[in-house]
């Protein structure tokens, strides 16, 4: 008795690889193309999978048979590009709205709080100068801030800026600043020492964002 062991087509086998490959990428890319922007990565690995599951369904076509896998693995590659571009767009949308109501809101109340009795001072420490700053803030609005971040600014003596600092005299956590309330900002408590003192011959005090209890 005799037996016949027929092997696997080549372009059988072909398909089939090329098929597995592009459905385990097009799986990957649909697990990772809900995340906005970190979705993107899917586009790329979603397009490899494109590629392989159409040279897959060619080699099917030229051989006859074969067509499931790299059908599957090409329907379900398209979607995580759909998904990831939609997502991020969307994402990118909502915080582009929050960032301009955000800065409407700060542009509305930052000239309601009053910026006073700068103060720019030296010391010594160690044998080496270094600069102290403080001011007074004054809430003229009919609101309680929560939140104030301040942005300092060192000048030289032209003008040009060669330190900026964010400093922040009301934050989360700390008492609120009621409407007519003045906090101060003391120059002991507020030094700079990276600032090259030296060369430090004006500084600028503006408030950069706000927050308003709800």
């Amino acid at each position: 008795m005799t037996s016949t062991v027929q092997s696997a087509k080549p372009g059988n086998s072909a398909s089939f690889v090329l098929g597995i490959i592009a459905l385990v990428l097009a799986v990957s890319a649909l697990l990772v193309c809900w995340i906005p922007f970190l979705g993107l990565v899917a586009i790329p690995i979603a397009a490899i999978a494109i590629f392989l599951a159409f040279i897959g369904l060619l080699v099917a076509i030229e051989k006859g048979s074969g067509f499931a896998l790299p059908l599957v693995g090409l329907l379900l590659s398209v979607p995580p590009i759909a998904v990831s571009l939609l997502l991020t767009a969307g994402a990118t949308v909502v915080i582009g709205e929050a960032s301009v109501a955000q800065k409407k809101l700060v542009e509305s109340v930052v000239p309601l709080v009053l910026i006073s009795d700068i103060q720019l001072t030296r010391d010594f420490f160690d044998g080496q100068e270094y600069v102290e700053l403080g001011y007074t803030l004054t809430n003229t609005s009919s609101e309680t801030i929560t939140h104030l971040e301040t942005r300092v600014s060192f000048m030289d003596e032209s003008g040009a800026v060669i330190y900026e600092d964010a400093d922040y005299p009301v934050s989360f956590g700390d008492p609120n600043m009621a409407p007519g309330q003045m906090t101060s900002v003391d120059p002991n408590m507020s030094t700079y020492q990276k600032v090259p003192a030296d060369k430090v011959k004006s500084v600028d005090v503006a408030v950069v964002d706000v927050s308003l209890e709800n």
